[in-house]
Formats: C-alpha cells, structure tokens, sequence
C-alpha cells in the first residue's frame, strides 16, 4: 500500500477510448477503499458535450463491424 503525506497533491492522469454518442455528459468521481468502502467522491465534476455529424443510438457509440455471406 502507497504512504502519502497527509494533504499532498496527487495528480492522476486516464486515458481511454471511449465513443459516447453526441449528447451532454456529467463525470463524477470517487477515491474508494479496496473493500468499496468509500473515501469522497464529488458529483458532477465536469461537465461536457460530445458532438459529431452522426447521430448513432445509445450512449457508446462500439465502432462495430459487421459482415455477412450467404451460405448454400
């Protein structure tokens, strides 16, 4: 387990791809304890739009593929 100084500033970068569909989005985030016990968390902490020419349903947009052949 990692010993911080009490009231040190700690900066926590993510990346990941994640394809939301056009719309508003809010982000909250949560510090927790390895048996979910939570530390804090603040709601709404960002708030942001996504926009985009297309207009897929849902809230992810997958990058799916599909493909088809006609079996005989």
């Amino acid at each position: 387990m990692w010993r911080w100084a009490t009231f040190s500033r700690k900066i926590v970068d993510f990346r990941m791809e994640c394809w939301l569909t056009p719309q508003g989005y809010t982000l909250t985030v949560a510090t927790q304890n390895a048996d979910g016990t939570s530390h804090d968390w603040l709601d709404d902490a960002i708030a942001f739009e996504v926009a985009d020419r297309r207009s897929p349903a849902g809230v992810a947009n997958l990058r799916a593929r599909v493909e088809w052949r006609v079996s005989r």
